[in-house]
């Protein structure tokens, strides 16, 4: 039995989903996903910014918190990143 392309590809249009992004549920209940972006600087240095967005497929997503940084709210409800 021969299937149809698009039955064959189906599992992998969620492939994304599937990878586990580092998820925030604030305290309005709005769910956040960490992403992260490096930009090449004037001095050729490499840097990493981290943010959140409702949105996980705005960008690179990331699957756990960066090394020495914590998570806090600000009073309109967006998570920052903050060293701990």
């Amino acid at each position: 039995m021969v299937l149809p392309c698009k039955l064959l590809l189906k599992p992998f249009i969620f492939l994304k989903e599937v990878l586990m992004a580092y998820t925030y549920t604030n305290s309005k209940g709005k769910k956040y996903f960490l992403h992260v972006k490096k930009m090449k600087r004037a001095s050729g240095k490499v840097t990493e910014l981290y943010y959140f967005s409702t949105d996980p497929d705005k960008g690179e997503t990331v699957d756990k918190l960066p090394a020495g940084k914590v998570v806090v709210e600000l009073n309109s409800g967006l998570p920052v990143l903050k060293k701990a």
